[in-house]
């Protein structure tokens, strides 16, 4: 298998100017333990012409599939595939789902949005919408009120969906919810899949043994989809099917080895993503036996993946992904002006920090005012909130190594 993903990547590799010119050959995926990554986040935002395959250069963008992200590093990036492409890369989690938990694309699903995309542009913000012609019934996280709650959990059971995919921060609030008001989830409902943040076994043991329902985890980007998922018995599996992973800047115990994660996507020819730094860390045990029968390595655990509510000077609290979705909505209209963002919490004050390219320099101040218009269209009655516009040579990383999203330059001491 491992002489077949050399021979996979290395093709893919000197398909692509961008590899190509790094030198990047197939002894660079021998050994899982690499010397550092051969793209990051600011490559997919500078280089795409020099990443795409040169079969596929001529023709229009407007035919590839689209997987735009901001993530929690508030970097927004584009990566383009061939509609079948993303589709055998995302078949490889789905056989998965079915063979531990018997969940398939048929069966009915609640999830919850933040930003959501026709092709590549944001789509107005909806608080409730059907997707996947009608099997996907997705609610906004930025609506999580108790009268949002109410109103959802009607709708989740008039819907009788038999699984739920969402981030372990809105379960658990409407977990709250339902102990809260005695009220419960549909009997339809028989699994519960977790993305997006950290989640703990103790948290996921409380999930299984309040709600009656298998529940596991799901590690992805939307760089690459899926990148780990938990089998039934509770370890989670490099899905070696549709990724080869990769670790630099190493340690290493008896039972396991850490480092820093690099991703390679083994289906995507037309924008290959090798040795991609995703800016997490995680353990990989050095045992691959599982009860589940399946032999791929597996993760102990993730650092780096965290969603953080922010709260507003008037105590209200607000979803990150607010401030992604208006990012979003302005670069798909504007052609791209920011490349980063973060929003800096101190006492009393919120500043949204907007790196944008120097090309758009001169529009700064039109940057702002749309920024502005759409940030008090989406958090109405949010007080106020600071707009900084700053060129790229200003980036600054956190001391981890990874540019984050939320900077609690001041705790927030939460008033509930």
């Amino acid at each position: 298998m491992k002489k077949n993903v050399c021979d996979v990547l290395a093709a893919y590799a000197a398909s692509s100017p961008f590899y190509r010119t790094a030198g990047v050959s197939r002894d660079c995926f021998r050994s899982m333990i690499a010397n550092g990554p051969c793209i990051k986040k600011h490559d997919l935002q500078t280089q795409t012409t020099l990443i795409l395959n040169d079969s596929y250069k001529h023709l229009d963008f407007n035919l590839f599939q689209v997987s735009r992200t901001s993530g929690s590093s508030g970097e927004p990036v584009e990566v383009f595939w061939s509609q079948d492409e993303y589709f055998r890369s995302n078949m490889d989690l789905w056989r998965l789902r079915k063979k531990y938990y018997d969940i398939m694309p048929s069966d009915k699903c609640v999830s919850f949005h933040s930003i959501l995309y026709n092709k590549s542009k944001p789509m107005l913000h909806k608080k409730i919408i059907k997707l996947n012609y009608g099997k996907i019934l997705s609610f906004s996280k930025f609506n999580l009120s108790d009268q949002d709650m109410d109103y959802y959990l009607k709708e989740i059971c008039k819907y009788e969906p038999k699984w739920m995919l969402t981030q372990p921060s809105v379960i658990f609030k409407i977990l709250d919810f339902l102990e809260r008001y005695d009220r419960k989830l549909p009997n339809s409902l028989l699994y519960i899949e977790l993305n997006g943040e950290q989640v703990s076994y103790e948290q996921e043991m409380c999930l299984r043994n309040k709600l009656k329902v298998n529940v596991a985890n799901l590690y992805g980007s939307q760089e690459v989809n899926a990148i780990g998922y938990e089998c039934s018995h509770g370890n989670m599996h490099i899905v070696s099917d549709n990724v080869y992973v990769q670790m630099y800047d190493v340690a290493e115990t008896e039972n396991s080895i850490s480092g820093s994660i690099l991703v390679s996507n083994l289906h995507n020819r037309v924008f290959p993503i090798i040795a991609y730094d995703l800016g997490d860390r995680i353990t990989i045990r050095k045992s691959n036996r599982c009860p589940c029968g399946c032999n791929s390595p597996i993760i102990d655990s993730i650092w780096g993946r965290k969603s953080d509510d922010i709260i507003l000077p008037n105590g209200k609290k607000i979803s990150p992904f607010l401030f992604s979705y208006c990012i979003e909505y302005l670069n798909s209209a504007m052609g791209n002006p920011i490349w980063q963002y973060k929003v800096k919490t101190q006492k009393d004050k919120i500043t949204l920090v907007v790196y944008i390219s120097n090309n758009f320099s001169r529009w700064a101040d039109s940057i702002k005012k749309e920024l502005e218009i759409k940030i008090f269209e989406m958090i109405p009655g949010a007080g106020e909130i600071n707009i900084s516009i700053k060129p790229l040579t200003d980036i600054m990383i956190s001391n981890s190594g990874k540019k984050k999203m939320v900077d609690r330059s001041e705790q927030l001491k939460d008033p509930m």
